[in-house]
């Protein structure tokens, strides 16, 4: 089973279109097509899973970077 996901934003009077790299992989058969609003956090990805993810060993190792 091939599974496709791509997030597209849309401003004011655009349509929907579907990227290319999406038309060209979709073929013969049946296709289910599902569109639903992406979340709005404003972030589309965090780090939340690599700041949790080092050991306690680790503590402190990164306090000279900076953030921004």
């Amino acid at each position: 089973m091939m599974l496709i996901e791509c997030e597209i934003e849309l401003g004011p009077g655009e349509k929907l279109s579907l990227p290319e790299e999406i038309t060209e992989r979709v073929g013969e058969g049946r296709w289910l097509v599902t569109v639903q609003p992406a979340e709005t956090s404003g972030a589309t990805c965090t780090h939340q899973a690599f700041l949790g993810g080092y050991s306690p060993e680790d503590e402190g190792l990164y306090d000279d970077v900076a953030v921004g």
